[in-house]
């Protein structure tokens, strides 16, 4: 991994998800990129294109100030190549292009007054930049609490073959990071315990012949209410990040597609990555 990006507003749940950054790119001898989009509305008729470049102009220099005092603050923490950009135009459009110009290898993106995990998979702007980017993508909640280093990482799978592309990049995280990857399959009632098992170590085959990664579990969660099951998992502090794949959009409506479901991130306070679902592989 050689680059992570970071979108900002310069709102605190950015920043937490800077320092995020920071502990990674550090871990991973990785170059950050901090980026600000202005986004200035288009001129209509009641409105002078004058006065709407003297505001862009404005905002762009207000947000080169804040820039330079988020360099100081990567400069200050010490061993992290960095680099940063104050762009205009329409967030999603820059976001992509950047992702594809300057190779992005993750998106770190901070997220406010997130409820639950669909927010966070299906969400606006986030779920845009998932579906569209070809990198995976870190949501990080504002009051998000995490240590120094990352110990455990979660890969919740429904034993799809392009898992094993998921699991291959991300052991590439573990293994600099130290962590230890626990695979996890949430099982319902639609089939039973025994071919639950069958499932799962026909998939732990299929990965230990793609890599030998020694710090490598493998976790079934069985019970009636799948949703409350990983609830538990996530309120127990299992886990220090949770990923997962678009890929598996009816994992994730099982999982949280009521609207009255438990919040699982406003409890338990983690990160999750989203890895783009490539359908060729």
């Amino acid at each position: 991994m050689k680059t992570i990006l970071v979108p900002t507003d310069f709102s605190s749940y950015s920043e937490n998800a800077m320092n995020m950054a920071m502990l990674l790119a550090r871990s991973l001898n990785a170059r950050l990129l901090m980026c600000h989009v202005i986004q200035v509305p288009l001129a209509i008729g009641e409105i002078p294109y004058a006065l709407l470049e003297k505001e862009k102009n404005e905002l762009k220099q207000e947000a080169e100030i804040k820039m330079k005092a988020l360099a100081l603050k990567i400069e200050h923490a010490g061993g992290i190549s960095y680099q940063t950009k104050v762009l205009d135009g329409e967030l999603l459009t820059e976001l992509l292009e950047i992702i594809t110009t300057e190779k992005i290898d993750l998106v770190i993106m901070g997220t406010k007054g997130v409820k639950n995990i669909q927010d966070v998979i299906l969400g606006s702007t986030t779920e845009q930049l998932i579906s569209n980017s070809q990198c995976p993508v870190m949501a990080v909640p504002a009051d998000v609490h995490f240590n120094t280093s990352m110990k455990r990482l979660t890969y919740a799978t429904d034993y799809h073959k392009s898992d094993l592309q998921d699991l291959l990049q991300l052991i590439e995280i573990a293994s600099s990071l130290k962590a230890q990857v626990n695979v996890l399959h949430v099982s319902g009632d639609e089939i039973n315990a025994e071919e639950e098992v069958k499932l799962m170590s026909d998939f732990m085959k299929e990965v230990s012949e793609k890599c030998s990664y020694n710090n490598l579990s493998f976790q079934i969660l069985h019970g009636n209410n799948v949703l409350q099951k990983l609830q538990d998992y996530l309120n127990e502090e299992s886990t220090d990040v949770l990923i997962t794949s678009t890929h598996h959009r009816s994992l994730v409506e099982r999982l949280f597609g009521k609207s009255n479901t438990l919040s699982l991130v406003k409890k338990s306070k983690i990160p999750v990555i989203a890895f783009h679902y490539n359908s060729k592989n």
